[in-house]
């Protein structure tokens, strides 16, 4: 009896395994992956298996998870800056540049450094 056991254990372990890898390929198809993107999965999947295993599998320490999840967890305080810089993009065609996108912030209202706003161009791959 107790080989069987072990096979559904190993079992639910490739199965754990076979998810993390999927979900991780979704969010980033480089490896090696940040442990920023492997708290994101395991954040996911942690309502289907528990957090312990998922940790190990992902072989990073766990407060490293939970100090990523913490910060997951944050209101994204460029929020409306990037709800601007898609508003913004839908009035011209074509190849946006990230100063002519700053100036036009400015019409709005929102400040911030060019290179700030180019980094947030990048994360909504407009640029």
């Amino acid at each position: 009896m107790k080989p069987s056991g072990q096979f559904t254990i190993n079992n639910s372990s490739f199965q754990i395994k076979e998810d993390f890898k999927n979900q991780l390929a979704n969010y980033s198809g480089y490896a090696p992956y940040s442990n920023r993107t492997k708290a994101k999965v395991i954040y996911d999947l942690k309502g289907r298996y528990s957090v312990r295993d998922l940790i190990r599998i992902a072989d990073i320490p766990r407060s490293t998870y939970y100090y990523w999840e913490k910060q997951l967890q944050r209101p994204d305080k460029y929020s409306e800056a990037k709800e601007k810089i898609l508003q913004v993009a839908g009035k011209h065609k074509g190849p946006l540049a990230y100063r002519r996108v700053t100036e036009e912030l400015l019409t709005f209202g929102i400040r911030h450094d060019p290179k700030t706003i180019l980094k947030l161009m990048r994360e909504l791959q407009l640029c």
